[in-house]
């Protein structure tokens, strides 16, 4: 089973178009979740208009920010592979074939990242930028100082979620995500462009970095963050391991 989570704001305009690329590539046994952050135009109303089997919707009671509505997003998932979807961008028809396809060649696979088109919309025209964004490398370090995760191009195993949940609100939760996949298993960029990032002038992220006061004062809190939930992952992992240990002298 598949899930798709997706978190929705203030998005008329585009999310009819990027669920209309999804769900041709989803089975009837799959489902998109999507978690509304108090919008406050016709964005619910549109989607539930829909009114598509799959498509499930949840409303938060209030603004809680872009990370942790997908935390919600991802907790409330079923499927054993989840994808990521942002409101605006647009699916190429193979990206869910390819990535799947990834996962199957090898079982210790945890995480996927494909590359994507950089698309302006202009208007409902869009115009490639000529540049493409997901691309980078796996690395826990390099992606601290340098991150090259990219939510939007997500795939992973529910076996992730323990791990990753919850999503700390610190930007961005592409970030958060890919580190600690990286922590816990393997994780893998491949050259495919699978998806049309489409950028414009309601855009909730940019591509541009911010003062370096910010920087500093994000990556000090998000690293104390991070290495937070290493250590907990750890202590869970020796308790596990000391349990396992018990059980087996048991039978002994």
């Amino acid at each position: 089973m598949i899930s798709v989570c997706m978190a929705l704001y203030n998005g008329e305009k585009y999310v009819v178009r990027q669920i209309f690329s999804i769900l041709p590539q989803l089975t009837a046994v799959d489902e998109l979740i999507l978690v509304d952050d108090c919008s406050s135009d016709r964005t619910v109303e549109i989607v539930e208009g829909l009114k598509d089997p799959r498509i499930r919707i949840y409303r938060n009671r209030k603004n809680m920010g872009v990370n942790l509505t997908f935390s919600e997003a991802i907790h409330l998932s079923k499927g054993d592979i989840i994808f990521l979807s942002d409101q605006d961008d647009i699916w190429h028809p193979n990206k869910i074939a390819v990535c799947m396809a990834e996962f199957a060649r090898n079982p210790n696979l945890l995480l996927v990242q494909h590359r994507c088109r950089v698309v302006n919309d202009e208007d409902g025209k869009l115009t490639p930028v000529g540049l493409t964004s997901g691309a980078g490398r796996a690395g826990i370090l390099k992606n601290f100082v340098s991150n090259t995760y990219q939510g939007s191009a997500f795939a992973f195993r529910k076996e992730l979620k323990p791990c990753i949940l919850p999503i700390n609100p610190i930007p961005y939760h592409d970030r958060w995500i890919g580190i600690l996949a990286d922590w816990c298993g393997e994780v893998k960029f491949i050259p495919d462009e699978l998806m049309d990032y489409v950028r414009h002038k309601g855009t909730c992220t940019t591509m541009k970095r911010g003062t370096l006061r910010t920087i500093l004062s994000d990556r000090w809190r998000f690293g104390m963050a991070i290495l937070s939930r290493f250590m907990a992952i750890r202590k869970a992992r020796r308790s596990l391991q000391m349990k396992i240990q018990g059980m087996e002298e048991g039978l002994k």
